[in-house]
C-alpha cells in the first residue's frame, strides 16, 4: 500500500474536498482530507476500514439473487438471520444495496427487501430511475430590484453560479433586468438547539431595463465607457 499512497490518497481527498464544498458537508473533517493528501499511511489505512470488501459485496449480491429467485425469504427476520450467517453486518449491507440500486441491479430485490415486514431497509428506495442533474453545485443567491435609489426585495434562487455586473437576468415574465452591482452578506445559519455556522450570502442588484431600453445596446455603451475611460 505504501507505493500507491500518494496515488490514491490524493484522489480521495480531491473528491472528500468536493464533497465538503458542495454539500457543506461538516462531516468531513479537514484532518482527514490532510492525511490523505499528504499520503500518510495512517489515514489511507483508516479509509480502509471504511470500505466494503469483496466478500461482503459478494455475499450481499448472492442473497439478492437468491430473493429474486424466490429461493431466500425477504422478511425482516430471515434477511437478519441470512445477514448474521454469511458475517455481513445491517450497515454494510444498506450501502451495498444502495449502490446497486444507482447502478439499478437488483432492484426486485432490494424493492422486496425493503417492502417486507420488519424490515430493517424501509428506507431503501431503488424504483426510480437515476438522473444526472444539470445544474452542479447551487449557490443561494439574493436578488434585490434596485428602483430610484431604493432597494427592494425580490426573492431568493440558488444558482450555479454568481452573476457578474453587467450581465442580463430575465424572468419568466416582465421586463430584463442588468446586474449593477454584488454585494455580500455576513448571515448565520443553523437550527435552534445547533451550532450556528457564519455564511456569506451574495446578493445581486439588479435594476429594470425598462420598456424602452435596447437590451443590444447596453454592451455597446458599456463598451463605449470603458473605452472612454482608457481614452483620458
Amino acid at each position: 500500500m505504501g507505493g500507491d499512497k500518494n496515488g490514491t490518497g490524493s484522489v480521495l481527498a480531491e473528491l472528500l474536498r468536493l464533497q465538503r464544498w458542495a454539500g457543506g458537508d461538516l462531516a468531513v473533517p479537514a484532518s482527514r482530507i490532510y492525511g490523505l493528501a499528504n499520503g500518510f499511511e495512517s489515514a489511507l489505512e483508516d479509509e480502509r476500514e471504511r470500505g466494503i470488501s469483496r466478500e461482503t459485496e459478494r455475499a450481499v449480491a448472492a442473497m439478492l439473487e437468491e430473493v429474486e429467485a424466490e429461493k431466500q425469504p425477504a422478511d425482516g427476520s430471515a434477511i437478519q438471520e441470512r445477514l448474521r450467517n454469511d458475517g455481513v453486518n445491517e450497515a454494510d449491507a444498506a450501502r451495498v444495496m444502495t449502490l446497486y440500486s444507482l447502478q439499478e441491479r437488483y432492484t426486485d430485490g432490494i424493492a422486496r427487501i425493503a417492502s417486507a415486514a420488519g424490515s430493517a431497509f424501509s428506507g431503501l428506495t431503488p424504483a426510480e430511475p437515476q438522473t444526472h442533474g444539470w445544474a452542479g453545485a447551487l449557490h443561494y443567491i439574493e436578488l434585490v430590484e434596485q428602483k430610484e435609489g431604493e432597494r427592494d426585495h425580490w426573492h431568493a434562487v440558488m444558482a450555479p453560479s454568481v452573476p457578474q455586473v453587467g450581465e442580463l437576468v430575465r424572468p419568466e415574465r416582465g421586463t430584463p433586468m442588468e446586474v449593477i452591482a454584488v454585494e455580500h452578506q455576513i448571515t448565520t445559519r443553523g437550527a435552534e438547539g445547533e451550532r450556528s455556522q457564519p455564511v456569506l450570502v451574495p446578493f445581486v442588484i439588479l435594476k429594470s431595463l425598462g420598456d424602452g431600453e435596447d437590451e443590444e445596446e447596453r454592451p455597446r455603451q458599456r463598451s463605449a465607457e470603458r473605452q472612454s475611460g482608457t481614452d483620458r
